[in-house]
């Protein structure tokens, strides 16, 4: 008789699942994770392999990043092997048997005792271990047993994070999920197409499906690859610009796109218009649709010709993957300018998720420097050299007004304008480029997980002769492309401080004439000093 199979949850059990807006994967049932889950091979393969070989498995990453998920769901692919689950309640057996996995799904829900003496009892038993763990419980445990297998793990995750060569453990993988960045894997195309099928009329329109907004929206998108590709675009852009979005938030995001509107009772079509997906993607009620409105609403970018035909309410001018659902916002504002406006709000923002035509990462461009950035970082994986040529232009640029790239000068504050916001910026010698490297976080995982979504936040400059280096993250690197400015600016004076203490690590001899030069920013004038110390002088050379 062969092994009956598991029943799969019911539409209802799920769609009740997104009403309540439970997205606490560790929680589900595995009938309903066998539907949801949206699978990431490449890292439950590695997790099941190393199981299956007997090595322990750390997990490691912030809250809702999907470690107790990845945990679960490499424990599902396994063959009949004994589990012991380690909670406040349930201790590991004593003694633990060597063929067992002793799993403890979240470090922070046991006290340091517990952990360490179930640890301990794991590895001198010669079992699989397999556990959870976020940056607070594992620095604790790292700071209670100084070089043991915990301070071990601390140096492994943070060498990564900084993108350093780090130890391995042999008879351990170390996965850290803070450096994943899911927008950049196929995930949210995975987690559109796990809700979409069960997405239902509001309590207020009830059975009727052919008006609640979040219906009509949701079959619209199910029918468009391209405006599902397009919500990637927008939040692959928040990672760009540095936005680390774990598992849960991503869920959380999109089942508020559908499930959190429900239509007023005897509103118009014009009120309506705010349960449209388009528009809960920008004005929802949560940061996430905060950031992007802020960023990337295409809104505020002008388009002269599509403007005039979403405003006439043309739309058949406008190729687009389907049709506009809602009225002419210019006979709209003959009754009222703002529900007008309201409409044409509406409009472009449907018209920017279906139109055939339209550049989107043009437009989007147009709003934000993220898109460089994220195009920088994915450059420095690949070959981190000219970018390093290209951070040393900007910096030479912002503190010098100098035009190179090939060598940086060390730049340090005017002394006699110490007492006040300095102006002024002297440079007393320079060092080559390959005096510099480049160290880009968590490329290891990228390439040993590859559709995973590995994704450096930021990039770190160092030099070769010091373990000094600057964190080039996007608020920096944007303010490097940017002018000085004379007033009052803490985020100026911020970054100026860093480069101070980066600048002043750099490996240069001093010289016994040495050739100054300042660049004065408030008159945007540079002058060349020689000083001449056996003769207390002071030549101005240009």
């Amino acid at each position: 008789m062969g092994v009956a199979e598991r029943p799969e949850a019911s539409k209802i059990e799920i769609r009740e699942l997104f009403e309540r807006g439970t997205v606490y994967a560790d929680r589900w049932t595995s009938e309903v994770r066998s539907v949801l889950d949206v699978p990431d091979s490449p890292l439950t393969d590695a997790v099941t392999s190393a199981l299956n070989e007997r090595r322990s498995v750390v997990i490691a990453g912030n809250a809702g990043d999907g470690k107790s998920h990845l945990a679960q769901c490499a424990l599902d692919r396994l063959a009949t092997r004994t589990c012991f689950e380690v909670t406040f309640d349930t201790p590991a057996p004593d003694p633990v048997p060597r063929d067992s996995i002793i799993f403890i799904r979240d470090a922070s829900s046991l006290s340091d005792q517990t952990v360490l003496a179930t640890v301990q009892a794991s590895r001198s038993a010669g079992a699989t271990l397999l556990m959870t763990i976020n940056e607070g419980p594992l620095s604790s445990l790292a700071a209670s047993a100084p070089r043991s297998f915990f301070s071990h793990v601390r140096d492994v995750l943070h060498q990564r994070s900084v993108g350093e060569d780090e130890n391995q453990i042999d008879d351990c993988l170390v996965i850290n999920l803070a450096g994943r960045q899911l927008p950049r894997s196929e995930f949210v195309l995975g987690v559109l197409d796990r809700l979409l099928p069960s997405v239902t009329p509001c309590a207020t329109c009830g059975k009727s499906s052919t008006t609640c907004p979040r219906v009509v929206g949701a079959k619209m998108l199910r029918s468009s690859k391209r405006a599902r590709r397009h919500i990637g675009d927008l939040l692959r852009l928040l990672s760009d610009g540095g936005r680390h979005l774990s598992a849960r938030e991503i869920w959380v995001y999109v089942i508020d796109l559908f499930f959190g509107w429900v239509c007023p009772p005897g509103a118009d079509d014009v009120e309506n218009l705010a349960g449209y997906f388009w528009m809960r993607i920008f004005d929802g009620e949560n940061g996430v649709a905060s950031d992007i409105s802020r960023q990337f609403d295409p809104v505020t970018v002008p388009m002269a010709r599509e403007d005039v035909h979403i405003w006439q309410g043309r739309f058949d001018n406008i190729k687009s993957d389907v049709g506009y659902p809602g009225s002419a916002p210019s006979s709209l504002s003959r009754d009222s300018e703002e529900h007008g406006l309201r409409a044409f709000k509406s409009a472009k923002r449907c018209f920017f998720f279906f139109g055939k035509e339209l550049d989107v990462d043009q437009i989007l461009a147009k709003r934000s420097l993220a898109p460089r950035y994220g195009t920088m970082i994915q450059r420095a994986m690949k070959e981190p050299r000219p970018v390093i040529r290209e951070l040393v232009g900007l910096i030479n640029n912002y503190r010098l007004g100098l035009d190179t790239e090939n060598d940086l000068w060390i730049t340090r504050h005017h002394g006699l304008a110490a007492h006040r916001r300095p102006s002024a910026l002297a440079a007393t010698g320079k060092l080559p480029i390959d005096k510099l490297k480049l160290q880009v976080p968590y490329g290891r995982e990228s390439a040993l997980y590859t559709r995973s979504g590995f994704f450096p936040t930021r990039l770190y400059l160092a030099w070769l002769s010091s373990d000094q280096y600057l964190q080039i993250d996007f608020s920096t690197w944007e303010r490097l492309t940017e002018q000085r400015v004379l007033t009052v600016d803490r985020s100026q004076e911020t970054l100026d401080f860093a480069l101070d203490l980066f600048l002043s690590q750099a490996d240069i001899a001093a010289t016994d004439d040495p050739e100054i030069h300042v660049f004065d920013h408030r008159r945007r004038e540079e002058t060349v000093l020689r000083i001449r110390p056996e003769e207390r002088k002071i030549e101005v050379i240009s």
